[in-house]
Order: structure tokens, then sequence, then C-alpha cells
């Protein structure tokens, strides 16, 4: 699922972009079509599981573990976005999570050359079942999915960390979905926000509208919005960073993941701490552009054991060269503690059940 198309650099780009910048994406959370299309020869952009690693050879064990902990990271997610020039045909943008580190995210770009040693030029065929990664599963942990240097491994090749979580019933991953792709709503009407997949075409169609249907009865009826909103913290009426989130999110319900690539992220609130400015590219010197954020859905979609607010991926505009993976920034923005407080100081009052479960 290329997730570049109506955004940047593309054929449709004419359409797509208009005289305020590009076009944006929103990705949904959806179970692929057969289980194997998440492997890496398809690749995918993925939500948990394991990475489908671009590069199979130089994986960045180096880089999977926490600043603050030194403990392995998660995997979160990852987005397949071609770049422009010749050195990233093939490019795949990675997130990881401490789950013991609040705001510990690392994001790393891989890219390849149409002309490599792992992927012919022509695409694997969806109907081979029978291929297996011996390359990548011979040297990963078989319980969270990362390359078994990162940590201590014990005889079998499981990191012993892993061992002791799994024993204190701790989640190793992620819960794995596929990304399906579609260009965003801007605007919600009421059309809209009751047939969203009215409008979707090719393959993954289907799977969103499955999607919406199986969760149908998770919906909360008016009696329960009504409460949940009495339990929720007041928002300053002037905090417009907010009513363009909410604005977002309510004509794109359920989605996890914001793409624009060379645009703006979309932040939670302008209340709290102002998130981090991206830095200049450490290995060119070329400027980072905001490529894609993470929503706090998610936590949610994906049964996180850890919470976020946005976690916004800015990535190096030139897409310079480099061999297997590179460090890109991350800028992390979670709910201010002024509604962590406000909400603390609100009425206890009980959700009722909805009679549709």
């Amino acid at each position: 699922m290329d997730v570049t198309s109506p955004c940047h650099g593309s054929e449709s780009e004419a359409s797509s972009t208009s005289e305020y910048g590009p076009a944006p994406l929103v990705g949904y959370a959806v179970k692929p079509r057969k289980d194997h299309l998440l492997q890496r020869r398809y690749f995918p952009s993925k939500i948990g599981g394991s990475p489908a690693w671009l590069d199979p050879e130089l994986l960045p064990s180096g880089e999977l573990t926490c600043d603050s902990c030194a403990k392995p990271m998660a995997f979160l997610a990852q987005l397949y976005s071609p770049g422009e020039n010749d050195a990233a045909f093939h490019r795949t943008i990675y997130v990881f999570a401490c789950t013991c580190c609040p705001g510990s995210f690392r994001a790393l770009r891989s890219q390849l050359p149409r002309d490599n040693a792992y992927y012919p030029p022509v695409p694997a065929s969806e109907d081979d079942t029978t291929v297996s990664d011996d390359l990548i599963t011979s040297r990963s942990c078989s319980l969270c999915g990362l390359p078994r240097d990162v940590a201590e491994c014990d005889d079998q090749g499981v990191h012993v960390a892993c061992r002791r979580r799994l024993e204190g019933r701790w989640k190793l991953k992620v819960d794995e979905f596929g990304l399906f792709i579609e260009e965003c709503d801007e605007e919600m009407t009421d059309s809209e926000s009751d047939v969203l997949t009215s409008d979707l075409i090719g393959d993954e169609g289907h799977l969103l509208e499955e999607y919406e249907k199986k969760d149908e009865d998770e919906i909360m009826d008016d009696s329960e919005v009504e409460a949940f909103n009495e339990l929720c913290p007041e928002i300053d009426a002037d905090d417009q960073a907010h009513k363009e989130f909410e604005i977002l999110a309510k004509a794109n319900p359920g989605h996890v993941v914001y793409y624009c690539r060379g645009g703006e992220p979309v932040w939670l609130t302008s209340m709290g701490k102002e998130p981090a400015s991206p830095t200049p590219c450490e290995r060119c010197g070329a400027p980072r552009e905001f490529e894609f954020q993470i929503q706090p859905q998610l936590v949610y979609k994906a049964s996180c054991d850890f919470d976020f607010g946005v976690v916004a991926v800015y990535t190096c505009s030139a897409d310079c060269e480099i061999e297997g993976y590179a460090r890109e920034f991350t800028a992390v923005q979670n709910e201010p503690e002024e509604w962590v407080t406000s909400s603390e100081k609100q009425e206890v009052v009980e959700i009722p059940v909805s009679s549709k479960r």
C-alpha cells in the first residue's frame, strides 16, 4: 500500500495538490485479505506484529533500544512511501515505542533502489503463500519480532526480557493490522458521517467496510456520549489546534494515521508544552519535513498497553542515500496536564451500557 501517490511527487500530483499544499491521506487499521500480504515482499504499510524489514540483512539492532532506559522498544507501525529519487525507489518508515518510558519513540528510514539484491522488478504474486522468510526469522526473537542481537537471548534465541514480560502477562507485540490508505476528508457532512465507504474503490475497499460493520456495536449511543462528555475536561474555546484535530477526527472517523509529506501536523491541542521542532538531517544537512503522524485512536484500536497523544514523524527532505536504516525525527504531544487535572476534578459518572451490546 503506497501512501505517497495522492500526496507527494506522483502522477496524480496535479489533481491532488492545491494552492494550499499537498493533499493529505488517512490510514485505517484493517485486517488484510490474506495474512501473508503483510510480508516484506509485498512492501506493506502495517500496524503492529513484527516489522516487515525492507533491508533484510542490515537490520538496525543498535537503534532499537530506548535512549532513556536501554530496554528493547516495541514495533508500532511502518509506512511504505517511495521517494522521488532513484535511491529511494523502495522506501519504508518504521516507528517504535518504549513501553516503559512515556513519550519515547523512534523513527527509522530504510530505502533501496529499484535494482537491488532482494526484490525483483516484477511484483510478487499475491497467490504465492509458500514463501518463508528464513533470512529474517532465523535472526529474530520469536516473541517480539526484533533482531536477536538487540538484547540478551536464551539458548533458544529468545530475548530474556521477553520471557520475563511474558511470565508477567505483559503484551509483547502491538496487535497486527494492515493499513488501508485513502484521501482525507477535510470537512464532514451528514452523508459522509453515515456512510464513510460509499466512494471506496479497489481491492481493499471491502476491508474497511467490514471493519466498520464489525465495530458498529462499539459506537456509543446518545446516552453514552452524554455521559462520556461529562467525564471529559472542558476544552478551551480558543484552542484552535484542538478544533482542527476534532474536525479531522470527525470527518475521518476511526483513522489511525494522518499522512501529508511536506505539509503540517495536526496537533491535539495548543495547550501545554509545545512539541519539539525537527532538526536538519544529520547525514546530509537537508531540512527535515513532516511526513505523517500516528493518532491516539491507535491506542484503542491496536490494544496498546501504553498511551500517547500524537506522534509526528519528520524525515529527510532529500531522501539522502543510506545503508540499512537511518534514524529520523519524532515529535510527541501527549494530553496536557490541564486536561488531566480537569478530568480528575470531574464528578464520576456511570456510563450506561448500550442496549446494542
